[in-house]
Order: C-alpha cells, then sequence, then structure tokens
C-alpha cells in the first residue's frame, strides 16, 4: 500500500474571524497532514497578521492580486508537497478521522482522482448533507443539482471544491482549474469533467465527514445576491460553451434572455448573458 503524504489548502478572502473560528479544528484534525497552507486571495483584513502571530506552523501563500477561486487554488496546489491536495474552505471544520478514509481509497486504486467529502451543510438553521452531485443536459445548458444521499452509492458527477481531496499529480496533469471560472462556481464541476472524461474516478466518501457553515463564508459575506446569480450563471453559460453543443445554446439562449427579463424580471441572468458574450468568455 503507498504511503501517500497529504498537503491542506485552505483559500482565503478576508477571512479571519473564520480561520480563528476553525482552523484549530482543521489542525486537529489534520495531525496526519504533511503541511496547512493558506493562500491569501490580496485579503483587505488582517488575515496574514493574525497566522503569522498565532499559527507560525501553518505556511502562507499570498497573491498579489485579487484574482478568484480557481487562481487561488491553483496557486496553492502548484506548491504543496503532498501526495494528496485536499481543499477546504475556510467555513469549513471537518471531523476528527476524515483523512483515513481518504487515504485508505486513493491507496486501493491509482485510476482515482479525486474524492468529495460528505458535506454537513449548515443553512437556515437546519443541517443538510451534501456530496452527491447531478449534471445533465436541457435546453442548451449543463445544470447541476443535488444528488440523493441515502443510499450507499458513491457516484457522484463532480466532487465539490469546499471540501475534497486530488491527487496531485493528476491535477497538474489535467491543468488544474480553469481560472477563467474566476472568481467563483463551475470550477470544481469542470475539473470534475474533463478527469472523468479523460477516463479518471471520481468518488463520494461518506466516511469523510465536513462540517460547512454556508452562511460565514466568503462569497456571502462579499458579494450580493444579485451579484452571485448573475456569475453563477455566466460561468454555467461558459461551462455549457466549453462542453455541450454550440448551436443547441445558441438557440436557447434567446429564450433565457426573455424569461429573465418578461417572466421572472430578473437582471441578474441577463447580465450573465451579456457577460458571458462580450466581457470575459
Amino acid at each position: 500500500m503507498p504511503n501517500f503524504t497529504t498537503s491542506i489548502i485552505i483559500p482565503n478572502y478576508n477571512g479571519r474571524k473564520l480561520l480563528e473560528k476553525n482552523l484549530p479544528a482543521v489542525l486537529e484534525a489534520a495531525r496526519s497532514a504533511a503541511e496547512i497552507i493558506v493562500v491569501d486571495d490580496c485579503s483587505q483584513d488582517d488575515s496574514i497578521d493574525f497566522l503569522q502571530k498565532n499559527y507560525p506552523q501553518v505556511k502562507i501563500i499570498k497573491t498579489e492580486k485579487n484574482k478568484g477561486y480557481a487562481s487561488t487554488v491553483n496557486s496553492g496546489v502548484s506548491k504543496v508537497t503532498g501526495d494528496i491536495a485536499v481543499l477546504l474552505n475556510s467555513d469549513i471544520v471537518p471531523e476528527r478521522d476524515f483523512l483515513k478514509p481518504i487515504i485508505d481509497d486513493f491507496s486501493r486504486d491509482e485510476n482515482l482522482f479525486a474524492i468529495g467529502c460528505l458535506d454537513k451543510s449548515y443553512e437556515g438553521g437546519q443541517i443538510t448533507e451534501r456530496g452527491k452531485g447531478i449534471l445533465y443536459y436541457q435546453k442548451g445548458l449543463f445544470v447541476h443539482r443535488a444528488g440523493d444521499m441515502s443510499d450507499d452509492d458513491l457516484h457522484t458527477d463532480w466532487v465539490s471544491g469546499g471540501s475534497s481531496a486530488y491527487r496531485r499529480d493528476i491535477w497538474l496533469r489535467l491543468g488544474g482549474m480553469d481560472e477563467k471560472f474566476n472568481p467563483f462556481y463551475y470550477e470544481d464541476i469542470d475539473l470534475s469533467y474533463r478527469a472523468v472524461k479523460a477516463g479518471y474516478k471520481i468518488i463520494l466518501e461518506k466516511r469523510s465527514i465536513t462540517n460547512h457553515y454556508h452562511e460565514e463564508g466568503a462569497v456571502i459575506k462579499n458579494f450580493s445576491a444579485a451579484k452571485t446569480q448573475e456569475i453563477a450563471f455566466r460561468n454555467q453559460l461558459y461551462f455549457s460553451w466549453k462542453h455541450g453543443n454550440h448551436f443547441k445554446m445558441l438557440l436557447w439562449l434567446p429564450y433565457y434572455f426573455l424569461t429573465g427579463t418578461i417572466k421572472n424580471k430578473n437582471l441578474s441572468f441577463v447580465k450573465g448573458i451579456f457577460r458571458f458574450l462580450f466581457i470575459n468568455t
């Protein structure tokens, strides 16, 4: 059985309070990890000063310009030393032994690229188990939704970047996350999709449990709901253009434009279309 080393990467943007709250649990759960790295995406708060003062054992990578999630994570994976790169968002608290099943799974299958954790998502005062993703194609676009977590099936169409693990050599071979998805969303779906097309495996590991406090995360804290929706739709369009049928997508774009403006009166979708077509595709 291979003796894998693991590196934990925590992307951070203005997350000083989250690091103060959650990093102790990460350190406790990651005792066997070779290293823990915080990649700071040009934060405006005192995240770096806090880490340097209180956690000198944590390595820090600083970006010179705020770019977004895919760029931040790519920077981290390119610099770690571990065979397995574990991604944990700053609003994630892993349970104590979450790493062991991940290492066991990678040890058993050399073709396994990525493992998603069981994500206990704290939303609106409730806990919802997530981690299984469904991806399908309709009306010219790829659409994703949460899968059924009630069975023992480990299949998932993608693994969420928020709490997941990757074989580093395959990550680098695939070119990492596509940075055109910056600042956030769909970059993890895209990487999973490309990996499966290349012949690698991805799975959900229900024994690796993380607690995800979405309402405290960087996206909610730093972006309005309308802006988040605009970016998400723009990236859905980009993903669909990248992997789907161009003719069908262009055929359906007027429908999405009219639905957004007339039926739903939601300019976020319209702005997402314009961002895709004219700004930064």
